[in-house]
């Protein structure tokens, strides 16, 4: 473990600016990427809780199975992509709270 630090502070002390410019832009494209994943999975939730909504209403008009099965799938589709979001989220926060850690993960990364 020494030696990776000892590596990593060789090569920023070199380039430092421009890596650590890099390393921040890097975060910051994590950020924009878990961005649009959360929507994407907000999306998918919204959509489910409509046809969840459908199938209720369809499944009290015609009394059928075809129905219930749908709104079962619904939840099960629905609850994931809840994980999901919040998922994102929390990891959005995490580098908005603290985009340096992250840029030193980034940078050791490229070190290994």
């Amino acid at each position: 473990m020494e030696d990776i630090v000892m590596r990593l502070i060789d090569l920023v002390e070199k380039t430092s600016p421009a890596l650590w410019q890099i390393a921040m832009q890097q975060v910051k494209a994590q950020i924009a990427a878990y961005t649009i994943w959360a929507v994407v999975f907000l999306g998918i939730v919204l959509s489910f809780v409509g046809v969840f909504m459908w199938c209720r209403k369809l499944n009290r008009e015609f009394d059928d199975e075809v129905y219930e099965a749908g709104e079962i799938g619904a939840i099960i589709v629905s609850v994931g992509c809840s994980l999901g979001f919040f998922s994102n989220i929390v990891s959005i926060a995490l580098r908005l709270m603290s985009p340096a850690y992250y840029a030193i993960l980034v940078l050791t990364q490229l070190v290994k």
